[in-house]
């Protein structure tokens, strides 16, 4: 064992459990352990909202498996024995990675959906889409968007030794650059009501074009809690009050949409009086 850790060699090992913390591994006759850090992409144990029970479920799945790994700590004094899955499938992405760059546009499919982004393969490799990349639109949880199996393009943005970079939006353009085509500041418009937060709303006017509406512009009960009288997918009318495209902002109004309504009804009424007299 202490040779094959110090020429880093390649071996051939069968799980035989798993626990939470990952799988106890044989070789030959010594036992040693594979934590799930260690894994290859094609193991590690993604699961949606990171539940404890079925990541534990996915490890059992691979006893019985033989998988390839190295040597990663060897030490017989504290009868300890690591190995890696991951460290072997980096060693043998590098060449596979080295013929890409920064810039260059990739096809591939979504392989797993995670709270933090998407991970994509492609030519045999994967690449993370972190969810601020995947879409120029916010967005809270990436299955709204994207699935598994969905075919995308995406653009390598970072390479990290065999940790790739990439954004699906960098690919597409972004809206908000004709944002003032469809919208402009003192527009009336209605939208739906995508997220509640203390401080106001998140409102979807397009599929690509989001609003906020600050709880100071919303016409609300001060004394109630906000997400007691508003909930998403609520639909309201609003009075565009600015518009920044190069920060991707568009902020909405009730109140201003209110203080028009009275100005407008307070000058009908003085046409009328007007008329009389």
């Amino acid at each position: 064992a202490l040779q094959a850790q110090a020429a880093s060699t390649t071996v051939e090992v069968k799980v035989t459990e798993a626990n939470r913390g990952g799988l106890m591994a044989a070789w030959g006759n010594l036992s040693g352990f594979i934590p799930v850090s260690q894994l290859s992409p094609e193991h590690y144990p993604r699961v949606a909202g990171g539940d404890k029970g079925k990541i534990l479920e996915r490890l059992r799945s691979y006893v019985g498996l033989n998988l390839r790994v190295k040597v990663l700590d060897c030490d017989p004094k504290e009868d300890k024995l690591i190995f890696s899955e991951k460290a072997l499938w980096e060693d043998e992405q590098k060449d596979q990675i080295a013929r890409y760059k920064i810039g260059d546009a990739v096809e591939g499919a979504v392989t797993a959906i995670a709270d933090f982004g998407v991970f994509v393969s492609f030519d045999g490799l994967e690449g993370l889409v972190h969810i601020s990349e995947i879409a120029w639109q916010r967005l809270d949880n990436p299955a709204d968007l994207v699935k598994v199996g969905q075919p995308v393009r995406a653009q390598i943005l970072n390479i990290q030794g065999s940790k790739i970079f990439l954004s699906i939006r960098a690919l597409v353009e972004d809206p908000w650059k004709r944002v003032q085509e469809r919208y402009s500041v003192g527009q009336v418009v209605s939208g739906r009501v995508l997220k509640v937060n203390p401080f106001g709303l998140f409102v979807e006017l397009d599929p690509e074009i989001h609003g906020l509406a600050h709880m100071s512009h919303l016409e609300i009960d001060p004394t109630v809690p906000l997400e007691q009288q508003i909930k998403p997918g609520d639909t309201r009318t609003f009075k565009i009050m600015a518009i920044e495209p190069e920060h991707h902002r568009l902020g909405l109004s009730e109140k201003a949409l209110k203080k028009e309504a009275e100005v407008t009804e307070v000058a009908k009424v003085a046409e009328v009086q007007e008329g009389v007299v």
